[in-house]
């Protein structure tokens, strides 16, 4: 997913994203956005690749989410931002270099 505001928006439960590439997106390469009363939990982002994004990817009200040997490379706020997310994600072999 190439240069639009979000890459991918997840409201929901039980998605898989992968090998997957997300560049020069003017917000997050991925989303996952629940809410105060509304969580999204089991999501997995496997083999995906971030770079030039504002963030690569978002929690928030997430939880039990995987990251799975993602690559994040030089997105301009985080590579990975959890904003209010709740518990249980679990981020392993991944990359991340030159996120500011």
């Amino acid at each position: 997913m190439y240069d639009v505001p979000v890459g991918v928006g997840v409201w929901s439960s039980n998605n898989i994203i992968v090998n997957s590439t997300f560049q020069g997106n003017k917000d997050e390469g991925v989303a996952l956005l629940g809410s105060l009363i509304s969580s999204v939990e089991n999501n997995s982002i496997i083999n995906c690749t971030f770079k030039n994004n504002i963030d690569g990817v978002e929690l928030q009200y997430a939880s039990n989410d995987q990251i799975i040997a993602c690559k994040f490379l030089t997105n301009s706020h985080d590579g990975i931002s959890a904003i209010a997310s709740k518990n249980n994600n679990v981020i392993t072999h991944c990359k991340l270099y030159n996120n500011m």
